[in-house]
C-alpha cells in the first residue's frame, strides 16, 4: 500500500460534545469539533474547513448547531497529527 497516511480516510464512530470557532493566522475560518469517540479515546476533537469538506450541508449545520450530541460516522483525513473532517454520516442511535 502506497498511500500516504494524509490520502487515506479514517472512518471514526462517535457523538459531537460541543464546537468551537478557530481562526488561522492566514484568515482562514473553521470549527474545532470536540467529540467522544469510544473506540479512540485518543483523538478528542476534529478540524473542519469549510474548503476541505465534501458536503456544503455541514457547514450549515455546524453554523446553525444542528449537531450537538448526535452520534455520526465522520470520515476524516490526519493533518500532520491533526484529523480534518471530510464528510459525516448521521447514524441512528442503534450504530
Amino acid at each position: 500500500m502506497n498511500k500516504k497516511r494524509s490520502n487515506y480516510i479514517y472512518q471514526l464512530v462517535g457523538i459531537v460534545k460541543e464546537k468551537r470557532k478557530i481562526y488561522r493566522k492566514n484568515g482562514r475560518k473553521g470549527f474545532k469539533i470536540v467529540v467522544n469517540l469510544p473506540n479512540q479515546p485518543e483523538i478528542n476533537w476534529i478540524l473542519v474547513y469549510q474548503d476541505k469538506i465534501i458536503n456544503q450541508q455541514i457547514w450549515k449545520d455546524l453554523e446553525e448547531i444542528n449537531f450537538i450530541g448526535k452520534k455520526y460516522l465522520f470520515n476524516c483525513q490526519n493533518h500532520f497529527g491533526n484529523y480534518h473532517l471530510k464528510n459525516w454520516q448521521e447514524l441512528n442511535n442503534h450504530g
